[in-house]
């Protein structure tokens, strides 16, 4: 195998077709998985249910009609980041691997919880609500471990600043939901999108591969 160094990438000639194969389903698994969530939403937003504020929480379309599409998009979410974590460990090697994909697998099991368990606006420390909290922090040590490991590769550097963007907009995101600079249910439909696009670029980039 060709040696790139310390966290080097796994694409080199003796990969097998059978490898490289699953490596393409799973980056595809995970651009769709992240892509159907805002999709869904502005679904709701727009067309199913307009009469919900936008200052609301996203979490709210569940308990109105056709609220299970809602839960699907929190299940969805999670299965594309269990799927970007499994595409990570066949594209990658060595320091940061271990760290990315644990915080995904976090993020990942937790978005399913939160499809699974509905939310409940009238008590709070839900089990939807404690897993929604628990994505979160996954989500923010994805996107810290993910740009160290974007940067400790050649072929990845390139995307290890849009990285650090990113998380760096996700914390601003989270800092005025909670100081209520702007509505928590504002921050999810429109302030999460380029997190969410990047994640979608992110998976798309993991299917394909990067040589150079």
């Amino acid at each position: 195998m060709f040696d790139l160094g310390k966290g080097r990438t796994l694409d080199t000639e003796d990969r097998t077709s059978t490898r490289v194969l699953s490596t393409k389903l799973l980056g595809t698994i995970a651009a769709i998985g992240f892509a159907i969530q805002p999709i869904i939403v502005w679904a709701f937003m727009l067309i199913i249910a307009p009469d919900v504020a936008w200052t609301e929480p996203d979490s709210n379309y569940a308990l109105g009609d056709l609220g299970w599409l809602r839960q699907v998009a929190f299940m969805t979410t999670g299965v594309a980041a269990i799927a970007l974590a499994l595409g990570i460990r066949r594209r990658f090697e060595g320091k940061g691997v271990r760290l990315t994909t644990v915080f995904l697998y976090i993020s990942g099991v937790a978005q399913i919880g939160t499809g699974i368990f509905n939310t409940d606006p009238t008590t709070e420390g839900s089990p939807h609500d404690l897993l929604a909290l628990l994505s979160l922090i996954g989500l923010l040590g994805t996107l810290f471990a993910i740009r160290g490991l974007f940067a400790r590769n050649d072929a990845w550097k390139s995307l290890a600043t849009p990285a650090l963007v990113a998380a760096i907009w996700f914390v601003v995101s989270v800092a005025v939901a909670i100081t209520n600079v702007v509505e928590a249910g504002a921050v999810q439909r429109f302030v999460f999108v380029p997190v969410t696009a990047w994640l979608v670029w992110v998976s798309w980039n993991i299917r394909e591969g990067r040589n150079g």
